[in-house]
């Protein structure tokens, strides 16, 4: 009889801690959507939109974006530059799907000075942060060609 009350106790602990998360779920997601550019030509001295698709269950992921410039031949890269997440407010609470655009200026736009090669090339790694400290997977753009002088 003993037994069969600890192997209804395990049967039944086992049953809660395979409970279904909350489809809400408390962790940001990113997706790349597309570039304002095709490739960046030589001596550019506008800006890039890169567009992100951003959901959140909670909706409160106002609080910052993480983006890094790294380059491919050869492989080196810059450190996270932080940045407030552009225009999408608070709205805790609620579940959110947004569409942002991330504006790089020309310190993110150039050829990698380690480097002689003709294109260069250069992609983004990009995560959010949400207001309570949860941090969405990083997402890497595809490469973009970058033209020297």
């Amino acid at each position: 009889m003993k037994k069969l009350y600890v192997l209804t106790a395990v049967l039944a602990i086992g049953l809660m801690a395979c409970k279904k998360d909350d489809a809400k779920g408390d962790k940001p997601q990113v997706t790349f959507k597309e570039f304002s550019l095709a490739e960046i030509p030589a001596n550019y001295q506008g800006v890039m939109l890169i567009t992100l698709d951003v959901k959140d269950g909670d909706g409160d992921i106002e609080n910052a974006l993480y983006i890094q410039t790294k380059w491919t031949t050869p492989s080196t890269e810059r450190p996270y530059d932080i940045r407030d997440m552009p225009g999408i407010g608070a709205y805790k609470g609620t579940s959110l799907t947004a569409q942002v655009q991330v504006v790089l200026d020309n310190n993110f736009l150039q050829p990698n000075s380690e480097s002689n090669l003709e294109p260069d090339s250069l992609y983004y790694n990009i995560y959010i942060e949400d207001n309570a400290g949860n941090i969405s997977d990083t997402v890497s753009t595809p490469k973009i060609r970058v033209y020297r002088n």
